[in-house]
């Protein structure tokens, strides 16, 4: 199975006079999924001149990768498991600030689990001439801010990546008149592996208990965007590497795991998996970025490495 995203972002395209800018404002392709869609796109176009003598290959344009929902959507409809359950399957990325072409990956932990830590303090309020007459969750906003960020380092070492990251706050009501009584939080909790997370959202649970009730406050929390690691199959990713140098490609062999996080992680839990980078060149605009443009001249690229690892799966005649 070759994968590509559908999906866009929440982002307003930079006007800069390009033609094929987003027609839909707050809706831009700011990740390059229309890369990679163009990129499958000119697979299907290869298969239909030259299909597989045995085997099937699906190919696999998957909505919702950006909120983590989409992979676990896929593998827990009625068709994938009766049809569509492949043995493999392989994803790319583009990835700014790396040389053009070339091709990136590590066996095993590739890119983070993470999962995003929505906490709400409740106090009450009161007039803000007396704010002794109310529950101001202002205080405890402010220590969870700086703990939970520092939260890793209270934990046993570990040589793998744990990370929280504050992402959003907010206190009470735009108002002079008023103390606030309520109070939210937001914080993105990322881990090398999955075994990882869990004890890391056990120690930000437990300090979120001990700072609201040292406060005298109540609290809610909520997770979403929820993502599983991506751990790359080691014969899989042999088979992408072997790939690369048969290409001519660039090769990088990464030492760490990538910070950021996909849901092709979640296809390692039903099949062999690898995904790896493709440079997009290192003065191109960052992923997310308002002004980020896919490079048409990737495509080629990607089409030649997704075509060599079907292949390595030697699906055609010879």
């Amino acid at each position: 199975m070759l994968r590509a995203e559908l999906d866009a972002l929440p982002i307003t395209e930079k006007e800069d006079g390009r033609e094929w800018r987003s027609q839909n404002e707050h809706v831009a392709h700011s990740c390059g999924h229309d890369g990679h869609m163009a990129i499958l796109l000119g697979i299907a176009k290869k298969l239909a001149q030259t299909p597989p003598a045995c085997g099937e290959i699906v190919l696999l344009f998957q909505p919702a990768e950006e909120t983590g929902a989409g992979a676990r959507a896929v593998i827990e409809s009625e068709k994938f498991d009766a049809s569509l359950h492949p043995d493999i399957a392989y994803a790319l990325h583009n990835q700014p600030g790396r040389p053009f072409g070339e091709i990136s990956i590590r066996e095993g932990s590739f890119a983070c689990a993470s999962r995003g830590m929505i906490i709400k303090l409740h106090g009450y309020c009161s007039h803000a001439a007396h704010p002794e007459q109310g529950l101001s969750p202002v205080h405890a906003m402010c220590r969870l801010l700086e703990a939970l960020e520092q939260l890793p380092q209270s934990l046993p070492t570990s040589k793998d990546l744990r990370l929280v990251t504050a992402v959003h706050a907010q206190l009470g009501e735009v108002t002079f008149g008023t103390t606030p009584g309520e109070a939210i939080v937001m914080v993105t909790l990322r881990t090398a592996t999955d075994v990882l997370m869990q004890p890391l959202v056990k120690a930000a649970h437990d300090l979120i208990e001990r700072v609201t009730q040292e406060a005298g406050l109540t609290y809610d929390i909520e997770f979403r965007d929820i993502f599983a690691a991506v751990i790359n199959d080691q014969q899989a990713t042999t088979d992408v590497i072997h790939c690369a140098q048969k290409c001519g490609k660039m090769l990088t062999l990464l030492e760490a795991t990538n910070r950021w996080s996909e849901d092709f992680g979640v296809y390692s839990t039903v099949c062999r998996c690898a995904m790896f980078l493709l440079g997009a060149g290192e003065t191109a605009r960052v992923l997310h970025d308002s002004a980020y443009d896919f490079p048409d001249a990737l495509i080629e690229h990607g089409v030649e490495m997704f075509w060599a690892l079907l292949n390595e799966q030697q699906l055609f005649a010879d």
